[in-house]
């Protein structure tokens, strides 16, 4: 696993900071366990900058091509990813009240760093549908075989008594 790679929002805000790049799937183990395949990349486009009314802000955006399993045909399925994220760098509750309702906050740790795989991994589980499923029609059945009434395949379990029983 490569190193994890450190970001410091404030920073790159003032600095007016552009960062883009790919990350392996299998270098992230937190989504890759519910892949079907972990192979492909993660590309990822980061603006940080002020905006008009001095708030700092992050724009990312993700792109993926995720394979998930159908859950009607259970069948892979390639899910596109394509998300923009606005985000806003905070240390405190107070400073998360009073953002806009367009940024998202992005909560720093003391040392005003977060880990960029952090916040992939979030944007990719916020992309990641609960039941996956093809969106044209799956073929749900692939020679099945014939199923037959299980109250008529199976004999009675009384039917030993029936041979028991005493005719008069």
């Amino acid at each position: 696993m490569p190193e994890e790679k450190c970001l410091y929002p404030f920073k790159l805000c003032q600095q007016g900071t552009r960062l883009h790049g790919q990350v392996m799937l299998a270098d992230l183990p937190d989504v890759a366990s519910v892949l079907s395949s972990d192979h492909g990349a993660v590309t990822y486009d980061l603006t940080c900058d002020y905006d008009d009314q001095d708030i700092a802000r992050l724009r990312l955006q993700v792109t993926a091509e995720l394979s998930l399993l159908c859950q009607r045909c259970l069948q892979p399925l390639i899910w596109p990813v394509d998300c923009v994220t606005l985000l806003s760098p905070v240390r405190t509750d107070a400073a998360e009240q009073q953002l806009p309702t367009a940024y998202e906050p992005l909560r720093v740790a003391e040392t005003g760093a977060v880990r960029l795989t952090d916040l992939l991994v979030e944007e990719l589980w916020l992309a990641i549908p609960q039941l996956p499923r093809h969106t044209t029609a799956c073929v749900t059945q692939v020679d099945a075989p014939a199923v037959e009434d299980p109250v008529s395949a199976k004999p009675s379990p009384f039917a030993v008594l029936r041979e028991l029983r005493c005719e008069p």
